[in-house]
């Protein structure tokens, strides 16, 4: 019988530079991902895309951690929160 397996989740990591929060964050979620697989696609809050990001989820700084389109964290992230927050899959 093979394992269950669980789909990569797709995450958008909204970072800035010079930013500490950014740099804790980024451990985090490379601990979550030894856990849970990951698929992370950083974006700068400098860029287009970023600011267009700030403008809709409205997050009071970075960095932030959005998942299908909604915005779960923000700051300084907690690895036990985000992975209550994430949505799991197992199939």
């Amino acid at each position: 019988m093979s394992e269950p397996t669980t789909a990569a989740v797709q995450v958008t990591y909204v970072t800035a530079p010079a930013c500490h929060y950014c740099e804790h964050g980024r451990a985090v979620l490379a601990e979550i991902d030894e856990r849970v697989p990951l698929e992370v696609r950083e974006v700068s809050l400098d860029s287009e895309e970023g600011r267009r990001l700030l403008a809709v989820h409205r997050f009071a700084f970075p960095p932030a951690v959005i998942v299908d389109g909604r915005l779960i964290a923000h700051g300084r992230l907690s690895s036990r929160r985000l992975v209550r927050l994430l949505p799991l899959e197992v199939g």
